[in-house]
């Protein structure tokens, strides 16, 4: 059985009395070793207990990193790659809500604040995606002059909920020191939208622009357009110049023009008929090019030499199928999830001749994208099966807490690879290749 006393000690709260901790901690039936191919291991660590791991930052020695279950952000000192060190434990304000994701750059460590949508029904409000008790979802904005203690500075609210509605999104997002985009929850729309927050002054964000798809609005009399199956929410925009290149879950990819932050406007916008889930759209090669992960499934390439006009020119290879019984995969093989995506922030490496991607039960891939018409896979680390699954939720957290999961990826300017996954805990990596 699943210990409570061990997730209030790992989580730094305690949500007595819930019937959260009444389910099973999941064990695995079998035992794969590791696959290596041109990277090796130099350490990984549970981080004190909270293995559910996602998005990464990095300020000097200093790692910040998300969490899904336990619903918070761990601070890590990774001076030594080899023996990483939690320093300290960012909780959120609330059981339902978790921190998925984060960005720093110079001294300022942005983390969103999320509905755990993974929750149980029994957590939700009957017919409504949200949960029973009011909360409210955004952004928190640290200073990390000293990394190992972050202060809160502020909190940029993009939604809240209670009985009478609300939107409880706030996601993937791209922090430039100046601006946040984020996809988020906003009055009057369905799904997240794109928001862009000016955090110029960190201690009083402020509104600036927005843009949503055609029939987002519903508050403005828009209707979904789209097939009744398929969802159009922002998952995040990547900003390279004046551009900002955004994926749509469902809807494919937008390119925006942003040389007025204050009024977005479309440059062009594709689907391609995928009918999946767009979760990266990341510009390589002066904008020529770009990588788009269509989540779980594909990784194409795109030739943007006509930004009007983007097009497909190559996919990237998939891991063998064979890795599927380790864990979370698709009818296609392990599905891709992320990149390293290169990030603002001076602690990043800036790559446009390698892609690192995760895919999953295919673990972290790395590419060769010098030739954007010949993409071809340089190394690979997969990870063995964890022993424990981190999902408090059992069975009901949905196929991504059932089983071994590579879901995101970060490389430092030094060349370490940092990667994360629901159930991995910290793996950091050199790649050889």
């Amino acid at each position: 059985m699943f210990d409570k006393r061990k997730w209030d000690v790992a989580t730094g709260l305690d949500y007595s009395g819930g019937e959260l901790f009444s389910l099973p901690v999941r064990y695995t039936h079998h035992d794969f070793p590791p696959l290596f191919e041109n990277t090796e291991l130099i350490s990984e660590s549970d981080l004190e207990g909270r293995g559910d791991t996602l998005q990464m930052a990095k300020k000097g020695d200093y790692l910040f990193v998300g969490h899904v279950f336990s619903g918070g952000v761990s601070v890590v000192d990774v001076r030594d790659p080899s023996a990483p060190k939690v320093v300290k434990f960012i909780p959120t304000d609330s059981p339902h809500v978790w921190s998925l994701k984060c960005r720093v750059v110079g001294n300022i460590l942005v983390i969103a604040n999320e509905w755990k949508f993974f929750e149980p029904d029994r957590y939700s409000l009957p017919g409504h995606s949200g949960p029973k008790e009011p909360i409210e979802t955004g952004i928190k904005v640290y200073d990390v002059s000293n990394p190992a203690s972050p202060q809160l500075l502020s909190f940029f609210k993009t939604g809240s909920w209670s009985r009478e509605g609300g939107g409880v999104s706030c996601h993937r997002f791209w922090f430039d020191g100046h601006y946040a985009y984020l996809s988020a929850s906003a009055p009057g729309f369905s799904e997240a939208i794109l928001r862009i927050v000016d955090l110029s002054d960190p201690r009083r964000p402020r509104d600036v622009s927005s843009y949503w798809r055609k029939g987002q609005w519903v508050a403005g009399g828009e209707r979904p357009w789209w097939p009744s199956k398929a969802r159009c929410t922002c998952h995040m925009a990547i900003v390279q110049g004046d551009r900002a290149y955004v994926a749509w879950y469902g809807l494919g990819g937008t390119i925006l023009d942003i040389s007025n932050v204050r009024m977005p406007t479309l440059v062009s916008e594709f689907n391609f008929d995928l009918g999946g889930a767009g979760h990266t759209f990341q510009p390589i090669k002066d904008r020529q090019f770009a990588m788009f992960v269509d989540e779980d499934r594909f990784v194409y390439m795109l030739d943007l030499a006509d930004e009007k006009h983007p097009k497909i020119i190559c996919t990237f290879p998939r891991p063998p199928k064979e890795l599927l019984e380790r864990g979370v995969g698709e009818l296609y093989g392990p599905g891709f999830h992320c990149t390293h995506e290169n990030p603002p922030g001076e602690d990043a490496l800036k790559t446009d001749d390698v892609a690192y991607v995760t895919a999953q039960c295919g673990g972290v891939r790395m590419y060769d994208v010098s030739d954007p018409y010949r993409v071809r896979e340089i190394g690979y680390y997969v990870p063995g099966t964890p022993k424990v699954y981190y999902s408090p939720y059992g069975a009901e957290g949905g196929n991504d807490s059932a089983g071994m999961n590579v879901t995101d990826v970060y490389v430092d300017k030094k060349g370490l690879v940092y990667c994360t996954g629901y159930s991995e805990g910290l793996k950091i990596l050199e790649f050889n290749g």
